[in-house]
């Protein structure tokens, strides 16, 4: 099965919309209200009640389930908290086949616990399909399987699992624990799973912070059953854990293809691991100098600096004026950033994937002036880059050819927002944002203008970056640059006659037969291709 080539932008994306909230916040916030006013009685804005709802829940319910393709996702305090729940919709007398390799805690619960509520449980193992099918009973309403399983690794077939259970007994429940693989790598809703379950605690976060479960469905009869017994039953997760997986999950994609190559080749890994960095103190820097804000954190939601040295001396001095001036970080700010620097590496080398994309398409584009990447050879600095640095960042600036209000207005991706180095990507007008206060005389000096333009490219799929970009550029060709009337310009390519704009002269070669449709849209992206051949 292929890999989902957008999901690292709906990780990013999916539910985190800053229109949401009252002051258009890129990170959603901390809800910890357990109670909310209403308009009247009964007459609510979506929420009434702590355990009912929660904006930061919602969020992550949301994201969640975008990430499986799904219409709907739960969250609960812990994954067997989910098991619980699920469990929950059967009724006293119903018959379980599970597998046998299965999590021990999985295995504790339906031993120990639901055998008392008068289930019966048959384990099997399901690497073949005929224990399964020997098992099903007239009762058999729930087909429990990990894959791959636990500790054993074996991997059953989920969708002939799924046919062949559903045949026997359509109402069959068929649920999937993909903590394992996380949806990145399989989506067992697409091979015939009705119910996902995940150990959130596990991949999905990915820091060893959180205790949580998670639930993916497409039914609506079941999601309705489900969120009636998460409510009912209180199983829910705290807003500051849901505000951190949410955190979390923003870098998942890239955790898991890390976590794949680590494990597929651990010695080879560590043998070509760069043991030697090109670090600023080893390059005779006294201090080094961080916005923890930015790439150290990566996630938008501290704000932080931080000094290195190598010198007592300095380090004395610096301790001192650290505690003298107060100007200290609290707790839960280290705290977050001990987490966010866990996948540092890994994010560096994303951002950096990435970025370089973005640079060498936008230096092929007609609507840019110019581009600057350290690690594109036409920047002027290029060999330094190399010689001192082991990579580059996110970070990209280019002059655009045309009206960079509008650009930046049409681009659906990237945030319009100041900062940069967090998960999301970000565009921005330096002239009248980060550096707006820098005197003109200075900005203009420095050629910061109203057409240069500065990218934070974050961790989303390239290939959405790259589309979002491209959107936005040719709506700016069609728009500002004006090459075209379309009513005027397009009866002369019929008529195979030079291109000619009001008055100046683009092209004089016949363009016959690249505009043979009357849609707008396939005449605009006709005339795109005939533009950005002159």
């Amino acid at each position: 099965m292929s890999v989902d080539e957008s999901f690292a932008t709906k990780a990013i994306h999916a539910g985190q919309d800053p229109l949401q909230w009252s002051h258009w916040e890129v990170v959603p916030p901390i809800v910890t209200s357990t109670t909310f006013r209403q308009d009247g009685p009964g007459v609510t804005r979506g929420y009434d009640y702590g355990r009912s709802g929660n904006p930061t829940r919602n969020v992550l319910e949301t994201c969640l389930a975008s990430l499986e393709n799904a219409k709907y996702a739960l969250t609960f305090s812990s994954g067997l908290g989910a098991t619980t729940v699920i469990t929950s919709l059967l009724n006293a007398g119903d018959h379980i086949i599970s597998g046998d390799d299965i999590y021990g805690g999985t295995n504790r619960f339906f031993q120990k616990c639901l055998c008392r509520q008068s289930n019966t449980i048959t384990f099997v193992d399901m690497s073949d399909i005929s224990n399964i099918i020997s098992n099903i009973k007239s009762n058999t309403k729930m087909i429990w399987l990990e894959t791959p399983t636990n500790p054993l690794l074996k991997v059953i077939d989920i969708q002939a699992v799924a046919q062949a259970a559903k045949q026997k007994n359509p109402e069959t429940i068929i649920v999937v624990d993909n903590t394992f693989l996380t949806s990145y790598f399989q989506k067992p809703l697409n091979l015939g799973a009705d119910i996902v379950h995940y150990s959130v605690t596990k991949y999905v976060n990915g820091h060893s912070d959180v205790i949580m479960g998670a639930i993916v469905t497409n039914r609506n009869d079941l999601w309705e059953r489900l969120a009636f017994l998460q409510n009912a039953m209180g199983i829910v997760p705290s807003p500051i854990d849901c505000f951190l997986v949410n955190r979390s999950i923003k870098t998942l994609e890239i955790r898991m293809r890390q976590h794949m190559e680590n494990g597929l080749a651990v010695a080879q890994f560590l043998e070509s691991h760069p043991c030697v960095e090109k670090k600023p103190l080893n390059l005779g820097a006294d201090i080094v100098h961080y916005s923890v804000t930015k790439y150290v954190n990566g996630h938008s939601d501290v704000i932080m600096g931080a000094i290195v040295t190598n010198r007592n001396d300095l380090w004395e001095r610096l301790a001192f004026l650290q505690n003298a001036m107060g100007i200290v970080p609290s707790p839960i700010d280290c705290f977050l950033v001990n987490r966010g620097i866990k996948t540092l590496e890994i994010r560096m080398r994303q951002h950096m994937e990435n970025g370089l994309a973005v640079a060498r398409f936008l230096e092929s584009h007609p609507c840019v002036e110019k581009v600057f990447h350290p690690y594109l050879p036409s920047h002027p600095h290029h060999e330094i880059a190399l010689k001192q640095a082991s990579g580059h960042s996110g970070m990209v600036t280019f002059y655009l050819k045309g009206d960079s209000n509008k650009f930046l207005n049409g681009l659906k991706v990237f945030t319009v927002a100041e900062s940069l180095g967090g998960y999301e990507s970000l565009a921005e007008l330096p002239s009248v944002m980060t550096h707006a206060s820098v005197p003109e005389e200075d900005k203009k000096k420095l050629g910061i203008n109203d057409q240069l333009i500065r990218l934070s490219v974050g961790l989303e799929s390239k290939q959405d970056l790259l589309a979002d970009l491209d959107q936005a550029l040719k709506a700016e060709l069609y728009r500002n640059l004006a090459l075209f009337s379309l009513s005027y310009s397009c009866a002369r390519l019929y008529n195979n006659t030079p291109i000619i704009t009001k008055d100046v002269p683009i092209a004089d070669k016949p363009v016959t037969g690249l505009l043979n449709s009357k849609t707008e849209s396939q005449i605009k992206d006709a005339l795109f291709a005939v533009l950005t051949t002159l």
